[in-house]
């Protein structure tokens, strides 16, 4: 049996998420009887299914390399060809899918992408999971790019205003150290299935755009978000294939809160009069 990887997976969440995750769809839908590897982060594995294999990469080979510096240049980085050179190495495969990282105009897969909607994977609902009715904040608080972490005091106000209205218990998702807990919410910083799970499930999701906001429109959750104008047809249509319901107000990184409640109340409102 041959051996086909895809990997090392490196790069930020939301490109792993829109663009990384159907190309190794597609890829390994060419390779249904063969075995397939995927090299990533452990808590990326949840975005390829179809892998026979993990391989995690090692934390002292990433040494906190952001690839992100070589990818605006289009020019990889040492730590990051180390780590390409030792994926390789690890697995030698008879096949593997070229990742165009730093590719900074439109990227050649050499491969038709397969889109499909992210869903937790079948588990025994816990009573914990039971949730009814809720929704899903996901408040960005990075040390990398602090101009687009939304102040943390206008994250309590909209939820304060959000829970009044609605009523409906609010879940906060993200990364210990990324990402801000508003006041009233109910964090949930578990693994990345469970962060899917909720958004599978929840009423909406709000979140400033970022990684999270990817990942709530791969997983079917009507999202509101914000952030630079230009962004607006990149997270509504360029990078949401499923075509999930997405509201996005271009009026950047540090929006009044209540103008966002208002434009958040609106867009609810008439998802439910369209049924």
């Amino acid at each position: 049996m041959k051996t086909v990887m895809a990997g090392p997976i490196l790069g930020e969440l939301g490109w792993i998420i829109f663009d990384v995750m159907p190309h190794v769809a597609g890829f390994f839908a060419q390779h249904v009887d063969e075995h397939k590897v995927v090299v990533c982060r452990p808590e990326h594995q949840v975005f390829f299914p179809d892998a026979l294999e993990f391989v995690d990469i090692p934390e002292d080979l990433l040494i906190k390399e952001d690839i992100g510096r070589g990818w605006w240049t289009g020019k990889p980085t040492a730590p990051v060809k180390r780590v390409i050179a030792w994926a390789h190495k690890t697995v030698n495969p008879d096949e593997l899918l070229f990742i165009p990282y730093f590719q900074v105009k439109k990227a050649e897969w050499g491969v038709d992408p397969l889109n499909r909607p992210l869903v937790s994977l079948p588990r025994e609902i816990e009573e914990s999971w039971n949730l009814g009715e809720y929704i899903v904040v996901a408040a960005r608080q990075l040390k990398r790019g602090p101009k687009k972490n939304w102040d943390p005091k206008k994250w309590d106000y909209l939820v304060r205003s959000m829970k009044d209205h609605w009523m409906y218990p609010i879940y906060a998702i993200g990364k210990e150290g990324s990402s801000y807990v508003p006041k009233g919410t109910i964090e949930r910083f578990h693994t990345m299935e469970d962060s899917i799970h909720l958004l599978n499930n929840a009423r909406f999701c709000v979140t400033s755009n970022s990684g999270t906001t990817h990942l709530s429109t791969m997983s079917g959750c009507p999202t509101f978000s914000w952030g630079s104008s230009w962004l607006k047809h990149r997270v509504t249509q360029a990078t949401n294939p499923m075509k999930t319901e997405v509201h996005f107000e271009g009026v950047g990184w540090n929006p009044d809160p209540g103008y966002i409640f208002d434009k958040l109340r609106l867009w609810v409102h008439n998802m439910e009069l369209d049924g």
